[in-house]
């Protein structure tokens, strides 16, 4: 498999966890959402995403590196970079 069918793969898992935990439609989700303002996620909400994320990839995300994050890019960028 090639990186851009790897990170392919990466997106549609994010979306669909981003998805199942929120109930947030697919269609309202891409590469340049802001996580606060487009797609409504408080500070709860988004620890919540990235214990859905671990769980889903089985890695270890930090909070730290996490809150830089504005958008459903910069999560995905994270971490492909963890799975690699």
């Amino acid at each position: 498999m090639d990186t851009l069918e790897r990170l392919y793969g990466v997106i549609q898992r994010v979306y669909k966890v981003m998805n199942r935990s929120f109930e947030i439609p697919l269609e309202n989700i891409k590469d340049g959402s802001l996580l606060r303002e487009d797609l409504g996620l408080d500070s709860l909400s988004f620890v919540m995403i990235i214990l859905e994320i671990e769980k889903e990839f089985g890695i270890t995300l930090s909070v730290d590196g996490m809150s830089a994050c504005k958008n459903v890019g910069d999560v995905i960028a994270i971490v492909e970079k963890e799975i690699n």
